[in-house]
């Protein structure tokens, strides 16, 4: 099997380097998370914080990934196209624990929002969503879709709750989230056009942040 990746010059390898940024991010969403459940002791909370710390699995088993990848990557003078022809079960791993991990995360997150606490619920979600992506025959853009139609639910929950509740701290998650929405919709366009992978990127950079953001002003409130 022949994997193929189209980025541009100056953005080669600097994808990889963002994988390792979102990695620690995302493990800090999940570190305030938990602080702040230590204050409260609410349930959500630690949750959130869970989701978190899989999604930070997906982004580190995502650029250990590629990190070996790029070893074997040649440069052209604009775009770069980079062929893997070896090591492809090590990458078929890779890619296996990436999309595990974060979408398991983004259902931990959705079955957060139902308030539930019933593990046979959570086992059916995850089970249909992980062979929703596998029996695929392009597991890379159901990966995607998914991932859209679930943040798209998160997005929803969190508009509910800031009208019904007005507090003003939930507009911050709402942004963060349309940005990682907008980011999981660009990557399904990034095996065709490189720049949906950078605006991709960039856009998921800006949703975690947010969300880091977000905890680090509850913290201080």
């Amino acid at each position: 099997m022949v994997y193929y990746y189209l980025i541009p010059k100056w953005f080669f390898g600097l994808d990889v380097s963002l994988k390792f940024l979102f990695a620690f991010i995302t493990l800090a969403v999940s570190f305030f998370s938990y602080k702040i459940y230590k204050l409260s002791e609410h349930r959500e909370t630690k949750l959130f914080g869970i989701s978190f710390f899989l999604i930070f699995l997906s982004f580190l088993s995502s650029g250990l990934v590629n990190s070996i990848v790029l070893s074997g990557a040649k440069s052209a003078e604009d775009i770069t196209h980079f062929v893997i022809e070896r090591n492809t079960y090590f990458l078929f791993i890779g890619l296996f624990l990436h999309m595990v991990f974060y979408i398991s995360g983004l259902i931990t997150l959705v079955y957060t929002q139902f308030k539930l606490k019933n593990g046979k619920v959570y086992y059916i979600m995850l089970g249909l969503a992980l062979l929703i992506i596998f029996s695929a025959y392009n597991k890379v853009v159901t990966f995607n879709i998914l991932a859209v139609f679930l943040i798209t639910f998160i997005i929803y929950n969190y508009i509910n709750d800031y009208a019904k509740s007005g507090n003003k701290k939930i507009i911050l998650v709402i942004i963060a989230f349309v940005l990682l929405l907008l980011s999981s919709a660009n990557f399904s366009f990034s095996l065709a056009y490189y720049q949906a992978y950078i605006v991709g990127h960039i856009l998921e950079l800006m949703g975690y942040l947010l969300i880091a953001l977000s905890l680090i002003l509850s913290l201080k409130k």
